[in-house]
């Protein structure tokens, strides 16, 4: 069980490295001709994708072990 944990913990990470910057990128190439806007948009969006982890992880019932 633990290694499945770990093995998902490290699958997430790579997955994150991966569409992070692809989204950033594919965000400044649609809006680089807005100049600095095009920077806080990809930004926000990116924080965008903070609060959906959060909501998602909020979900998550808590285990208590006794």
């Amino acid at each position: 069980k633990l290694g499945e944990v770990f093995g998902l913990f490290n699958f997430v990470g790579y997955l994150a490295g991966i569409i992070g910057p692809l989204f950033w990128g594919l965000i400044m190439l649609y809006f680089s001709s807005w100049g600095k806007i095009g920077y806080r948009l990809a930004y926000s969006s990116l924080f965008l994708f903070i609060v959906v982890a959060a909501v998602f992880l909020l979900r998550v019932p808590r285990q208590v072990n006794r």
